[in-house]
């Protein structure tokens, strides 16, 4: 068994764990996918403010920004270029690996997440997905309008790093989804910051092998943070408040309503 498959093994093994462990965190009381919407200009603004407004996404820009003011930038990415710090030789192919685990650790939680129906649990894959293509066509974009030649001189499509965007995509949503799961709070919690640190390091061997500069790391996963909490409170809002749902039955339909508990 390859290292990337028993870590693949570990992290599911580890969100099985953690959902069965009791009732200590607050039980989910909606259905995963079942709010997803088409937002309005209003929906779209608050989404915007709120993905621009988190620490996630304006923090590492602004730690690019930094970066990119001095020589600071060449100086990290040498650096790590020479001294392989994290993953040695392999920097590139354990960058990959982690990408991979986030992307299965995405698609484990938004299966585990409740939801009522099929439908609802369609709506909720959708969002992600549509999380994903519009970071890649983003991170693409900025690849062909930038041309920024790479550390290891192979082509000039360093920045943004695609791979950061990608992690820091995944992450998140595995948060949100994570927030959905009934287990106990150490155990969200511990899972979170697996996730980010998958994140994080994957993103920060592109760095190791040549493939980005710094900067280019800190911006793609800023990008990537940031498109996946704009479409996702866009689109698929986390609950709060009053809830009115309709429930088709034989002969007509079952209303329920949800009241936030102080």
């Amino acid at each position: 068994m390859t290292q990337s498959c028993r870590a693949a093994r570990a992290f599911s093994a580890l969100v099985m764990v953690s959902v069965i462990a009791g009732c200590a965190g607050n039980p989910p009381d909606n259905s995963w996918g079942g709010n997803a919407r088409w937002p309005t200009g209003e929906h779209l603004g608050a989404a915007l403010k709120s993905a621009a407004l988190d620490p996630v996404s304006w923090g590492p820009l602004a730690g690019a920004a930094l970066l990119s003011a001095g020589d600071l930038d060449d100086d990290i990415t040498e650096w790590a270029m020479d001294e392989t710090p994290l993953f040695g030789g392999d920097a590139l192919g354990r960058s990959d690996d982690l990408r991979d685990l986030l992307g299965a650790g995405y698609v484990i939680t938004a299966l585990l997440a409740p939801s009522d129906s099929f439908e609802d649990k369609a709506r909720g894959l959708g969002v992600g997905l549509l999380s994903f293509a519009l970071e890649g066509v983003v991170s693409e974009g900025l690849k062909d309008v930038t041309g920024r030649e790479r550390p290891n001189g192979s082509n000039d499509r360093s920045f943004p790093s695609g791979h950061a965007t990608n992690s820091a995509a995944r992450a998140h949503l595995i948060r949100r989804n994570l927030a959905a799961i009934e287990m106990p709070g150490w155990a969200r919690t511990g899972l979170n910051a697996t996730a980010y640190t998958m994140a994080a390091s994957g993103s920060f061997a592109r760095v190791e092998g040549g493939k980005h500069h710094m900067s280019d790391v800190l911006a793609g996963f800023a990008l990537g943070n940031f498109i996946a909490r704009f479409v996702s409170e866009a689109f698929l809002p986390e609950e709060s408040g009053v809830l009115l749902r309709a429930t088709p039955l034989s002969g007509g339909a079952a209303m329920s309503i949800t009241l936030p508990l102080p």
